[in-house]
């Protein structure tokens, strides 16, 4: 079979400029405009793409693969397209949210953050003041499908995407939810990345990019690594001479969680008390190591705590592998700068006294 010309007869090629493409999916409200389905690719409605002679976002949308095949079949008409088209552009809040479904056939289910790597029976990943943000249930018997429920927020705390049920829902409101082959990536005004998944079916989410504020607790993760951090800085900390709301005091755990309890948890943004008291439960059990004040605490039981921040990562773990922790405090673009070009130096940079770094 003769493949396709690269230009129609006007010499229009088939490349899309990529702002056109992101006009498209924000009209089309990031999903299929006829069955919402949030794996889609770009159709010409009219005129279609061999008599176009612009790509004018205005006359293309969304369509998913077998939308797109019925449209092509004379199953479905263009004029149905349009219409539909037209409905979700003009009210969007009466539209569904883009979806897709998630693989997990197989039984297992995981979901990787920046190298932070764990035994699949860590079933809470990232828990908030005692909310799951990132849940992961593997199956619990043969045959069944294992399950990853998560939700994921902008830097200002807005919902972008979730993940339940077995599928991923984005969010209307979301500047831009982009999806190209296996990567699933949000963006939020200006075109900064928000978020990013790698589908790895079966079984498997790789969280490659994540910026996100929870409350007063904000999380930085790339393929590489990963920070987590708060902002409750008090004036003057470390003598750093000017705190401002993106000051951020930041933590780094490398660590190989590899047998654990089914109620382990991966990353714990809690309270100070209720480290202490987790603290005091396993002093003397297991192996462990702390500073004289027991302000950061490593126990093969509790994990390891970082009582100032109330931040707990690895509790309930009875076996692991710790290479790397570190604490400071740094300013919150400085520490995504770093991520980006330079993720190896994370615990230096962070270790770093703050008051000389901002001199």
């Amino acid at each position: 079979m003769a493949s396709q010309s690269p230009v129609n007869k006007h010499g229009l090629s088939r490349y899309i400029p990529q702002h056109i493409k992101r006009e498209v999916r924000q009209r089309s409200r990031f999903g299929c405009v006829i069955c919402r389905r949030g794996f889609y690719q770009y159709e010409h409605i009219d005129p279609p793409f061999e008599e176009a002679k612009t790509h004018a976002p205005d006359r293309m949308c969304c369509l998913c693969g077998s939308c797109h095949d019925a449209v092509t079949r004379g199953q479905l008409s263009k004029a149905l397209v349009l219409q539909k088209y037209r409905q979700i552009s003009a009210m969007p809040k009466d539209v569904d949210p883009p979806s897709g479904p998630l693989d997990f056939h197989t039984g297992t289910a995981e979901l990787s953050i920046g190298r932070l790597l764990y035994n699949p029976a860590v079933r809470s990943v990232l828990r908030y003041h005692g909310k799951d943000i990132i849940r992961v249930m593997p199956a619990r018997k043969h045959g069944e499908p294992g399950k990853i429920s998560a939700q994921f927020t902008d830097t200002d705390g807005t919902e972008t995407l979730r993940l339940e049920e077995n599928e991923w829902v984005g969010a209307l409101e979301a500047w831009d939810i982009d999806v190209v082959g296996q990567r699933l990536t949000v963006r939020r005004q200006g075109g900064n990345k928000a978020l990013e998944l790698r589908l790895e079916p079966p079984g498997r989410i790789i969280l490659a990019h994540l910026d996100m504020r929870i409350g007063d607790a904000h999380i930085l993760v790339t393929e590489k690594t990963y920070a987590v951090g708060r902002y409750a800085v008090p004036a003057g900390f470390g003598g750093l001479p000017n705190v401002t709301a993106e000051t951020v005091l930041w933590a780094h755990v490398g660590i190989n969680i590899k047998r654990s309890h089914p109620d382990a948890i991966g990353i714990n943004f809690t309270t100070r008390a209720i480290l202490d008291r987790l603290d005091d439960y396993f002093v003397g059990t297991g192996q462990g190591l702390a500073t004289k004040d027991r302000n950061m605490v490593m126990n093969t039981g509790s994990g390891v705590l970082v009582k100032h921040l109330g931040i707990a990562i690895g509790s309930g773990c009875e076996e692991m592998l710790i290479t790397q922790v570190c604490a400071g405090v740094a300013q919150l673009d400085d520490v995504r700068s770093l991520l980006a070009s330079r993720p190896d130096e994370l615990c230096r940079f962070i270790s770093i006294d703050a008051a000389s770094r901002y001199k």
